[in-house]
């Protein structure tokens, strides 16, 4: 599942670097997939996982930067919301 979140991220910074007429939906997919991923990533780690000790400085990826990423895509989520609210009453 994250190759193709790791796609869609692609594919979405050049839809928006080039201006691409597709490029919000293209943002709305990946924003929505990456989101879904990193839910399921994180629900396996914490309960798949049987010892953390053992994990060792992997520890860090489902304590600090998934909780990171999440922020990220509530934060898009609100911009696309915010200008799909905004083309609405233009």
């Amino acid at each position: 599942m994250g190759g193709i979140a790791a796609t869609l991220a692609l594919a979405s910074i050049a839809a928006l670097s080039w201006r691409w007429s597709i490029a919000i939906p293209v943002v709305w997919a990946f924003n929505v997939w990456g989101t879904l991923d990193l839910l399921n990533a994180y629900y396996m780690g914490v309960t798949k996982i049987q010892d953390p000790g053992l994990f060792g400085a992997g520890i860090y990826i489902p304590a600090l930067y998934v909780p990171l990423l999440l922020v990220s895509h509530v934060l898009v989520f609100m911009i696309l919301v915010r200008s799909g609210s905004e083309e609405e009453t233009a």
